[in-house]
């Protein structure tokens, strides 16, 4: 798989705010997958469970 690192860095750097918010949550589940579209939907669920 080839991995664009310019893209990966920018889609880092637009959530690092988002990363910063999980990381202050003490009891946040750590998850191992291979599955991107499964992160993605981990992360649509954190951001609604926000509003």
């Amino acid at each position: 798989m080839d991995i664009n690192i310019d893209a990966l860095y920018n889609i880092l750097k637009q959530n690092q705010g988002d990363v910063n918010d999980v990381m202050g949550l003490k009891k946040k589940t750590v998850v191992v997958t291979s599955d991107p579209l499964a992160l993605i939907a981990e992360k649509t669920k954190v951001s609604k469970s926000k509003e």
